[in-house]
């Protein structure tokens, strides 16, 4: 499994997770994309009518992290949308 298919599995479990503990209805995400934008990077969950979560990514002691964001740049899911 490569690096970015971990993230992008990581983040769809840690979507799963964190819509389940609030009592959100889970969606299932139709398109999950690594973005690059002002030199940080983001891991967009959408399906086809919005963007369901931003994750960025973050190093920390050599490991990638991934942080759930409440708001995020627009240019990040502009694609999506």
């Amino acid at each position: 499994m490569s690096r970015n298919q971990s993230l992008k599995d990581r983040a769809r479990i840690a979507y799963r997770c964190r819509a389940t503990r609030l009592g959100r209805p889970v969606l299932e995400p139709a398109k999950i994309e690594e973005v690059e934008h002002d030199d940080r990077r983001y891991i967009v969950l959408a399906n086809v009518n919005e963007v369901l979560a931003v994750y960025s990514v973050h190093t920390v002691k050599g490991e990638l992290v991934l942080k759930g964001l409440k708001s995020w740049p627009a240019e990040v899911t502009k694609a999506f949308k």
